[in-house]
């Protein structure tokens, strides 16, 4: 086997990169390299990287994980590159299985999928991994239509064929990637590949939802193409009757000051938009009544509600936006 790079990129990561890297050196795989990219950290993470044998590339300025990711690339000198987050911990045959993919020589790139349990073990945290886990395990496909460079593989050849992570993205720029890659290539999925994830606060959580569900819609824009496992059409239909569920039952709210004739129909409209949410994702719901307990499952659906209305104003923003960004 030809060998493999490992890059992970790094920004004030110190409160988890000692861990991602104890991992990636726990590895029951062995043939590797190990290359951190510091995007201009202003805590200690680079000390505590140093603590590992591993090559240390420092950018100039703070540019993003696809500028990063880039220069580790450039710099690896393996035929095969491995990419995860900062925040990931893989799990000690991850390496192996992504390894023994590209034995076939017909695949170009793998991604592997999040653990069920996560990292941190606050109530959110867990909502997030079995959400994506359910997500991922379910998914009737091998095949993934988009790329996760937070825990996936790539040949060096076809990262470098398709010219790489855009450096205009700061933010979507896997989304952006995987695009690309999957008009040319397919990108194996493989379930077995897999690692806990530190996942952000809620409130960290709301803000990158808004920001990242405004680039996606711009992006969707451009390709008119939902993906085929985590961003589908009917988990965007679902996420729109989360939103319309808050807007409306708002509008009833409103409506017993200024239109009370109009309380009971936006009651009504409210119940359907909120059962068809509730019915959409009832084999999350159950999961999560499964996993951790009806407190939980109930804490699950408010947070599904939360959520969806996070992403439906970050589209609107998008929508609202859009021409002005074009003038």
């Amino acid at each position: 086997m030809k060998k493999i790079s490992v890059i992970i990129p790094v920004y004030n990561s110190a409160s988890t990169i000692g861990e991602c890297l104890s991992a990636v050196y726990d590895s029951d795989f062995r043939d590797y390299e190990v290359i951190v990219v510091d995007d201009c950290s202003t805590d200690n993470t680079i000390d505590i990287v140093k603590r590992f044998r591993c090559r240390i590339l420092k950018l100039s300025k703070n540019s993003g994980p696809a500028v990063a990711r880039n220069l580790g690339v450039k710099n690896a000198e393996g035929d095969i590159i491995i990419f995860i987050d900062s925040d990931v911990l893989l799990d000690k045959d991850a390496m192996g299985l992504m390894a023994k993919n590209f034995e076939d020589k017909n695949t170009m790139a793998v991604s592997g999928i999040y653990s069920k349990e996560p990292a941190n073990k606050s109530w959110f945290n867990w909502y997030i991994s079995l959400q994506k886990y359910l997500f991922w395990t379910k998914a009737n496909t091998d095949e993934y239509s988009s790329f996760g460079p937070r825990l996936g593989a790539i040949r060096k050849s076809v990262f470098n064929e398709i010219e790489g992570f855009n450096p205009r993205f700061k933010q979507m720029e896997d989304y952006e990637f995987g695009r690309r890659l999957t008009e040319k290539y397919k990108v194996v999925l493989d379930k077995k590949i897999q690692g806990k994830h530190y996942h952000p606060s809620l409130k960290t959580c709301i803000r990158k939802y808004f920001e990242r569900s405004h680039y996606w819609f711009r992006l969707f824009l451009k390709k008119k193409k939902f993906d085929n496992i985590t961003t589908t059409a009917s988990t965007g239909v679902l996420t729109m009757f989360g939103f319309l569920t808050w807007i409306l039952f708002l509008s009833s709210l409103l409506s017993l000051f200024f239109l009370k004739s109009l309380f009971l129909p936006f009651v009504i409209s409210t119940s359907i938009s909120a059962i068809i949410f509730l019915y959409g994702n009832i084999r999350f719901f159950a999961f999560s009544f499964k996993e951790k307990g009806s407190s939980f499952m109930l804490y699950a659906i408010f947070i599904g509600y939360l959520l969806s209305f996070v992403i439906g104003m970050g589209i609107i923003y998008s929508v609202v936006t859009y021409p002005i960004d074009k003038l």
